[in-house]
């Protein structure tokens, strides 16, 4: 009973939980990237990182943030000549979890759902401070320069997933 006027919506109350396909080893693996116009520094990071690896098993997919410049990505999609490399996804993230094996992020409520949905994250931070000290933080793989996070791009396929898997304190079950 309250007043329209009153009632605002900012964001997600609940998280959903998604039908995630089964993992097919012969098939690449989709890393998928959320972006946010906030932090462009993570953005370049991610595109500069992609662009020196050379790994056929990884599918690269970008989703932007619903309030992110998507014509700002494409820019710079296309100055890194990437357009054969990365595919971007406007879809709702529930659609884009459902094809997600590992997601990459800074600072997203999109880690937490990936959680929740048990899918392994990683969190890549160009910046010199420390995290936003998020329990994330804590296990998953996190990177602060490009270099190492080239080499574990490199190696990464879908037969040594496990290296990113999510710890049994995190999982989530039903």
């Amino acid at each position: 009973n309250y007043p329209k006027n009153r009632v605002f919506v900012i964001g997600n109350i609940r998280f959903k939980k998604v039908n995630k396909k089964e993992n097919d080893k012969n098939k690449k693996v989709n890393i998928v990237f959320t972006s946010q116009d906030a932090f462009p520094e993570v953005l370049d990071m991610f595109l500069s990182t992609i662009k020196k690896v050379n790994n056929d098993y990884l599918n690269y997919i970008i989703k932007p943030h619903p309030a992110d410049n998507i014509n700002e990505i494409y820019k710079k999609i296309k100055k890194m000549n990437l357009n054969d490399k990365v595919k971007v996804m406007t879809e709702s993230i529930d659609k884009v979890l459902e094809i997600t094996d590992i997601l990459i992020s800074y600072s997203s409520t999109t880690l937490l759902e990936a959680i929740y949905n048990n899918i392994p994250c990683i969190v890549i931070n160009p910046y010199n401070t420390d995290p936003p000290g998020a329990p994330i933080y804590n296990y998953s793989p996190y990177f602060k320069d490009e270099e190492e996070f080239s080499k574990f791009l490199e190696k990464l396929n879908k037969e040594n997933l496990k290296e990113v898997e999510i710890p049994e304190i995190l999982k989530i079950n039903e």
